[in-house]
């Protein structure tokens, strides 16, 4: 039986995302794209992305061939890939605004208390995914007996040529703990064809700043 994996956010990083997952992975993995914006899910279930990227529309019909779902409702799922925008605050001090990525972990949250991996490719300070994991397990409430694996893996992917980076470029795979590292070096082996760093969550956002 496959499991789930949400990507959440649909932008120009988590759509290339999402298609290239359902490219190489939809035999292992239900892949799921959410977005908050309505008009952006509407577009992608009738096949048109909202941006413009070379070879996007393609990989993105191959994508819905192999099974790939758009909603705005967030589903219960195995794994989460948060891609979402990580801007600055208007305070002067170039002040990084999580509002986006806490927003999604309350989204996962709100799902009820379940075992699941938790990803961040979104640019974040160091801290974030031990701080991201922390927030969740106090979400999920002191009764919750399950595992909750994080890792921050940093975007790689240049406008004009995305597709091709995020399958084929290095990666790193910057992990919680070790079974978080383990994990999601195992899944991104699954539809990344470069090769995969693992390294600890700090170093891996540390190399994106």
């Amino acid at each position: 039986m496959k499991k789930n994996v949400s990507i959440i956010g649909l932008g120009y990083i988590g759509l290339p995302m999402a298609c290239v997952v359902a490219k190489n992975a939809h035999s292992f993995y239900n892949v799921k794209g959410f977005d908050i914006n309505v008009q952006v899910v509407d577009s992608l279930k009738a096949g048109k992305a909202h941006f413009y990227e070379p070879n996007l529309d393609s990989a993105l019909a191959l994508a819905i061939d192999n099974g790939i779902e758009f909603s705005t409702e967030l589903e219960k799922s195995d794994i989460y890939v948060i891609c979402v925008p990580t801007p600055f605050l208007e305070d002067g001090a170039y002040t990084p605004d999580l509002t986006y990525v806490y927003s999604a972990l309350d989204r996962i949250a709100s799902l009820g208390a379940h075992s699941c991996a938790i990803i961040i490719e979104s640019t974040c300070p160091v801290g974030t995914t031990d701080a991201a994991i922390k927030y969740i397990y106090k979400k999920f409430g002191n009764e919750f007996a399950g595992e909750v694996l994080g890792a921050y893996c940093p975007e790689r992917g240049i406008p004009g040529n995305t597709l091709y980076e995020m399958e084929f470029n290095p990666r790193l795979i910057g992990g919680h703990n070790q079974a978080s590292k383990e994990f999601v070096q195992n899944f991104y082996s699954l539809f990344i064809k470069g090769p995969l760093h693992v390294t600890d969550s700090k170093v891996a956002e540390m190399s994106k700043l």
